[in-house]
């Protein structure tokens, strides 16, 4: 065989194979659509190869930011590599015109997100083999705000719950009435737009509700887990000392219902996934850390769960 042809063969075969992964990777993504209160609401469902065996799976729900998409957020956070790894299931669901609902002072009395999410976890298991003892909630920004209204509204649907820069808005201190769940939080110190200790909510010229601080947010669910005050782990993560930031890592794992409380402050962080892009400007959002991989570090938390019990 000349060059030339083994050239055209070698082209043929990467093209096959790029191919077929393509194709594999459209056949695990399912785009569904599900009527609630009249309206038409959208998901992207990602199942793994595991799926396959039939045997029931974690769901993780996955809850894009303010002004963001299912779509967006999948790609910006990579869950679905980290869900194959691990067994799970995603989903990520659309909020109607990019918001959620989420319990802050800028609710929509007409749409019920919190209703939405149950539904639509109810719809999945009927059609999926889904490990109902173990499905999981995380979003960020405004899908962070939602995640805390899920567990503070529906507590028993969850086996735990990841918030990424949001804290728990002042005006659900006192309604919010949880059972015991474990509590990841991933907030950063320098965040423009949800004040690490407390205050206003803002975005441009508009003010999205009040929050109470991360610590504060941190001693609400240690007391609601029945935990100890002092952290059993106390860790500090600066492998880029040039980037900026830096990882304070507080475990708080010796709670009377064995649902920890995990805070992880990111100095110097802006209003971002760690480890995942810069996607608006550093003097809008302030800095992307790069020290973590937040995506991973929420996976293997839930994982943990899921594999303990």
């Amino acid at each position: 065989m000349s060059k030339w042809m083994m050239w055209l063969f070698f082209l043929a075969c990467v093209f096959w194979l790029s191919h077929l992964r393509v194709n594999a990777q459209a056949e695990q993504l399912v785009a569904g659509e599900l009527e609630y209160q009249g309206l038409t609401r959208t998901y992207t469902l990602y199942l793994p190869a595991a799926a396959a065996a039939g045997e029931p799976l974690p769901l993780l729900i996955a809850l894009h930011g303010g002004g963001g998409t299912a779509t967006q957020f999948m790609r910006y956070t990579g869950f679905n590599d980290l869900a194959e790894s691990q067994g799970f299931m995603v989903v990520y669901p659309d909020g109607i015109e990019r918001q959620w609902h989420d319990g802050r002072e800028i609710v929509n009395p007409n749409i019920d997100d919190v209703g939405f999410i149950h539904t639509l976890t109810a719809h999945l298991q009927l059609n999926y083999p889904i490990d109902t003892s173990h499905i999981f909630a995380t979003g960020i920004s405004n899908g962070g705000f939602m995640t805390i209204t899920l567990a503070c509204e529906r507590p028993e649907l969850f086996a735990g719950v990841a918030v990424i820069t949001a804290s728990l808005p002042e005006r659900m201190r006192e309604t919010c009435a949880p059972t015991p769940l474990p509590v990841l939080i991933m907030n950063g110190t320098d965040d423009p737009l949800v004040p690490y200790d407390g205050g206003a909510v803002v975005a441009g010229d508009d003010e999205r509700g009040v929050v109470i601080s991360t610590a504060d947010t941190v001693v609400f669910w240690r007391e609601v887990n029945g935990c100890a005050a002092s952290a059993d782990v106390s860790l500090t993560i600066d492998r880029l000392p040039r980037d900026g930031t830096s990882v304070n890592i507080s475990a708080y794992r010796t709670c009377d219902s064995d649902a920890p409380v995990i805070l992880y402050s990111v100095a110097g962080g802006g209003h971002a996934l760690p480890g995942a892009s810069q996607y608006l400007p550093r003097r809008t959002i302030g800095i992307a850390s790069r020290e973590i991989d937040g995506a991973a570090e929420i996976m293997d938390f839930f994982a943990g769960i899921a594999s303990a019990n």
